[in-house]
């Protein structure tokens, strides 16, 4: 296992969420969205769009698949789409790491 293209890996998935977090609040902090940003269906739904927006773009780039050149094989097109799925959470959870970071230096 090559644990520097692992750890090279992790990195593009957390530049990549800060972009697609800053994305996401790009959109939800516009005028006719500040009125309702703070109540409980729309940070769901918010947490929605980054998951399936991680996915697409785990699922259409190669570079951000978590074991993409690593040595761990995962045969078979089943596996990739595992590689896939773990790839958008772990990008979908820096992104949750990200937006609480930036929610702090709002304050």
């Amino acid at each position: 296992m090559k644990l520097d293209v692992l750890i090279q890996n992790v990195f593009y998935l957390f530049i990549f969420a800060i972009i697609l977090e800053v994305a996401v609040m790009a959109v939800f902090s516009m005028t006719a969205l500040k009125d309702i940003s703070e109540n409980r269906p729309v940070k769901i739904a918010r947490d929605v769009i980054v998951l399936l927006l991680a996915w697409l773009i785990c699922y259409k780039s190669n570079l951000l698949n978590l074991f993409h050149n690593t040595g761990i094989v995962l045969f078979g097109s089943r596996w990739y789409r595992l590689d896939v799925i773990i790839s958008a959470l772990v990008m979908t959870g820096f992104t949750n790491i990200v937006a609480m970071i930036f929610e702090r230096m709002k304050r």
